[in-house]
């Protein structure tokens, strides 16, 4: 069963979303479905939460790449390069 939803968000962020979804062939409606859906165990489909990206995620995501090296290895890379 469907239902109406009335969400107050940020007019950038709708404008955004909206390009988005067209872009993916989905209305934002959809997406926030899935989205809601992913966040509490209900699937709406095939596709879960996980397959829905952004650039924005992407790039946020890429940052925390685990490359094996610990903290202390990468702090002593930081100070080096700064100080160097």
């Amino acid at each position: 069963m469907q239902t109406k939803l009335t969400l107050t968000i940020d007019e950038s962020v709708v404008s955004e979303a909206k390009k988005y979804a067209k872009s993916h062939h989905q209305s934002v409606s959809k997406l926030v479905e899935e989205y809601l859906g992913g966040l509490t165990g209900l699937k709406t489909d095939d596709r879960s939460i996980k397959t829905i990206r952004s650039p924005l995620v992407d790039k946020i995501s890429s940052l925390f790449q685990d490359d094996g090296r610990d903290y202390e290895d990468l702090l002593n890379e930081a100070r080096t390069e700064k100080f160097s």
